[in-house]
């Protein structure tokens, strides 16, 4: 099943790299690869970069095919993770590499020493020779460091300033209906009530809608279509899930020894 995940993120990824190249100018703003925005590829792809990267540096499986395959599908994902463009899936890829990180060094059976060192090292060293390739030679320079450098300017990111505009209208949205909300699909059908923004009500069920009627936050909006029922369970799934990861982190430990 990993390997399976793997190849579906590779492809999807390789499909988005394609269309990248396919535009010639490489102008384009982001890529979307087979989903209707680059937020929801980048959510996507964020998921399985860790999977893709921890098998990558697995150096106790069986197979060296699976290996190699682990790491073309890290690189392939990891690539349009880049050109996705979505600064929250940057921030939570970030986070999933330091918590493997540390997951590693803490629950997994490999020790560095001077006789295995370059075995471990050297996976790892050349996935950062490859995403540094991939910069310099690829073309992906420009179109990541313009994207990144709106992080270290927000304030002046007129971007920011309309997500925090819908962020506040869609917790004015949940206020007035805290209990199970507005209903599910409600936020990009009604958002203009609340935002004064985006499309119309008749526009958006005659032709549907896209990237102008979201939230861009899916705890907010979330909260307005199903109240705070569907954020209490949703929280609650999240949380269940945590609880039995760290749960069954000592037993990873016990088989170990």
């Amino acid at each position: 099943l990993p390997y399976l995940l793997l190849g579906l993120g590779a492809a999807v990824g390789l499909w988005g790299l394609v269309e990248f190249g396919a535009e010639g100018n490489f102008s384009t703003d982001a890529i979307h690869s087979l989903f209707g925005n680059h937020e929801q590829l980048g959510s996507f792809l964020v998921l399985l970069l860790p999977l893709g990267l921890a098998l990558a540096l697995d150096r106790d499986q069986d197979s060296k095919k699976g290996l190699l395959f682990a790491q073309g599908a890290a690189l392939v994902i990891g690539a349009a993770l880049l050109l996705a463009r979505t600064r929250s899936a940057w921030f939570g890829a970030a986070v999933g590499l330091v918590l493997l990180v540390v997951l590693t060094l803490r629950y997994s059976s490999i020790r560095l020493t001077r006789s295995n060192r370059a075995l471990v090292i050297g996976p790892a060293l050349l996935l950062v020779l490859a995403f540094a390739g991939l910069l310099a030679f690829g073309e992906l320079a420009p179109l990541v460091s313009h994207r990144a450098a709106t992080l270290a300017h927000a304030g002046d990111d007129t971007s920011l300033t309309d997500r925090l505009h819908r962020w506040r209208s869609a917790c004015r949205m949940a206020s007035e209906a805290p209990v199970i909300g507005w209903g599910l699909g409600a936020w990009p059908v009604m958002q203009g009530r609340w935002t004064h923004q985006g499309d119309d009500v008749s526009e958006v069920l005659g032709a549907g809608t896209g990237h102008s009627n979201l939230a861009h936050n899916f705890w907010v909006q979330w909260a307005a279509e199903t109240g705070g029922v569907g954020v209490i369970l949703q929280f609650g799934v999240l949380a269940a899930f945590l609880l039995a990861g760290l749960r069954a982190l000592p037993t990873l430990d016990r088989e170990r020894r």
